[in-house]
């Protein structure tokens, strides 16, 4: 078998010409037997999201309206953080799957939580960022799990806008003059350091260097998060690695690029919208407008996908699906998050012998193995195919055995 590849939850068996499915779950391989009259989606899994609202939050019964700012992966947990529109209390909030969530902190719940605006998942670690004006100013903060937390305090940064990591440290960027950077190599002692007069809105780690961008349309490039080169580019203060690229959106329908952080130019998109965050993952870009999600395998050619009206502030791949969050509006706004379609779905076909409904993502490839007994302990290679369609229907003319078992996978 090929490492990286990601297999579905459901193994598919035929036995004596009658059908039977069986949801696998990877944790044990547990087995339950379920109808074999699966539904089968009928569009690309970016195509059907879930949307799930947050009615977990307690702590801010008197001050409705939390927004959900970002969301991060790692360590087999999601972990959302966001604030308060109209109060000056954040949230921290985890999930396992992206459906069910848990509040970890809440305002004052279990310690003083200040608003939050980020959160990045690297080195083993979560890092949450956010403002908190008193002083010390406790607004840095960290965890191994993303339910047990640390804060740490600096001396000058109300606010903390950004975080991210690379070459052995993170980088949190906000406001203050002149120390509106901060860096560290265990995410608990920070080192102030200056970048400029401006406040700093975003910052990603690419190419083996750092890159922040600022409201008035500057980038700053630096190879340890110490030292940083400005340079006037005009897009607006975001800021995305993917592909070899840096992203910093510009006007309706255009995109600034650059593959160095300091020589940009202006390619323009397909579309026409101004996008917010764009993350990068499985050969896809995947951009955010307001409550619309794009996704693109250039970086220039977009396409819509189906997606609710909520707004969405940021993304995250997780290993089956991707999570989008935000909130829905008018006020009183209420946190949302939103799960795409598992990115491989394997079901049985209705009066097929061997037929197979594989879903997931268009354009991508697949990997189907077998087996005729699931007590046996490998796994044998049977097809791999591009997915042309979701569902991509696949016949196994093969079949002479009277059981065989069958599991999808999602190529790297």
């Amino acid at each position: 078998m090929s490492s990286g590849i990601k297999y579905a939850g459901i193994v598919i068996g035929f036995t004596m010409n009658k059908m039977r499915s069986a949801v696998w779950l990877p944790a044990g391989l547990a087995l339950m037997l379920i109808a074999s009259s699966v539904p089968v989606r009928a569009a690309d899994a970016l195509d059907h999201w879930t949307t799930i609202t947050l009615t977990n939050l307690n702590s801010q019964v008197a001050a409705p309206n939390a927004i959900v700012i970002a969301v991060a992966y790692g360590n087999d947990r999601y972990v959302a953080v966001g604030n308060y529109f109209f109060g000056t209390n954040g949230f921290i909030e985890t999930s396992d799957d992206g459906v069910r969530w848990t509040v970890r902190a809440d305002g004052a719940i279990p310690f003083l939580t200040p608003p939050l605006y980020d959160v990045v998942f690297a080195n083993g670690r979560f890092v949450a960022v956010g403002g908190y004006f008193a002083s010390p100013h406790r607004n840095l903060f960290t965890s191994t799990n993303g339910i047990d937390w640390l804060s740490a305090t600096n001396g000058t940064v109300d606010t903390f806008e950004a975080v991210a990591y690379g070459n052995g440290s993170f980088v949190a960027v906000g406001g203050g003059t002149p120390a509106n950077v901060y860096t560290s190599t265990d995410a608990t002692n920070w080192i102030p350091c200056s970048s400029g007069t401006h406040t700093l809105y975003d910052v990603v780690f690419g190419a083996d260097r750092f890159v922040a961008v600022d409201s008035l349309g500057n980038a700053y490039m630096s190879l340890t998060g110490t030292n940083w080169t400005q340079v006037a580019v005009g897009g607006s203060a975001a800021v995305t690695f993917g592909d070899g690229q840096f992203f910093m959106p510009g006007t309706s329908g255009h995109n600034y690029m650059s593959p160095d952080g300091l020589a940009w130019t202006l390619a323009t998109n397909n579309v026409g919208n101004t996008f917010g965050h764009i993350t990068y993952a499985r050969g896809l870009y995947s951009a955010l407008s307001f409550s619309t999600l794009f996704t693109s395998t250039d970086g220039t050619n977009w396409t819509a996908r189906g997606i609710n009206t909520s707004e969405k502030a940021d993304l995250a791949y997780g290993p089956t699906n991707l999570v989008a969050v935000g909130f829905t509006s008018p006020t009183p706004y209420k946190a949302t998050v939103i799960v795409s379609d598992p990115f491989v779905s394997l079901n049985t076909v209705a009066n097929s012998a061997h037929g197979l409904f594989v879903s997931g993502l268009q354009n991508h490839s697949y990997q189907l193995d077998y087996k005729t007994n699931l007590t046996d302990v490998d796994w044998n290679p049977l097809a791999t195919f591009t997915l042309t369609n979701s569902p991509y229907l696949w016949t196994d003319t093969s079949a002479t055995n009277a059981q065989r078992f069958y599991r999808a996978g999602l190529l790297p």
